[in-house]
C-alpha cells in the first residue's frame, strides 16, 4: 500500500506539484512534477533551482520530472548544470514532443538517490506530446519483503 501526501513548498514563478509517497514497505520517496510555460520569465530558471535545493535537502530518494521545455536535443546544458548542481540523473534520451517538422525532448525525468529505475517514452498520437513514464524496481534489501513488483509512475 502507498500512502502519498502533498508536500508544500513555499516557491514563487514556478508551476509544480510535490508528493511523498511512503509504502508499507520500503524507503519513503519524493516526486515532484514542473511545468516550465514558454512564456515563463527568466526567473524561472532560479525557481526550479530552488526547488531541487529543496528536494536534495531531504535524505530521501526524488523524482523531478515534468514539461520543462528545454529542448535536450539541441542543448544540453541544463541536464548537465542538474546533475553537477544537484546529483540528478536525466533519465529520457528519445525525443518526447514530435511534429511533422520538428522533434525535441522537453519533457525530463531527473531522479537522485535512485539505482533502479527504468524510462520510457511512447507515442500516444492524441497528443503532440509522447507519454513519458518510468518504473522503479524495490532496492536489493527490500526485495525479499515486497516481492519484484515495480512501482509505475
Amino acid at each position: 500500500m502507498l500512502k502519498p501526501h502533498r508536500v508544500e513548498i513555499d516557491i514563487k514563478n514556478i508551476e509544480y506539484v510535490c508528493i511523498k509517497i511512503t509504502p508499507t514497505h520500503g524507503r519513503q520517496l519524493q516526486v515532484c512534477c514542473v511545468y516550465h510555460p514558454p512564456s515563463a520569465p527568466a526567473s524561472w530558471k532560479d525557481a526550479c533551482y530552488t526547488l531541487c535545493n529543496v528536494l536534495v535537502s531531504d535524505p530521501q530518494p526524488c523524482i523531478l520530472l515534468g514539461d520543462f521545455n528545454v529542448d535536450l536535443l539541441t542543448d544540453k546544458s541544463l541536464a548537465d548544470d542538474m546533475a553537477v548542481t544537484f546529483g540528478f540523473t536525466q533519465h529520457i534520451s528519445a525525443p518526447t514532443r514530435i511534429t511533422s517538422t520538428t522533434a525535441s525532448l522537453i519533457d525530463h525525468v531527473y531522479t537522485s538517490g535512485l539505482d533502479y529505475i527504468t524510462a520510457a517514452v511512447t507515442e500516444l498520437h492524441i497528443a503532440d506530446h509522447c507519454a513519458v513514464s518510468c518504473s522503479l524496481k524495490p532496492h536489493r534489501s527490500e526485495e525479499r519483503r515486497v516481492g519484484k513488483e515495480c512501482l509505475r509512475l
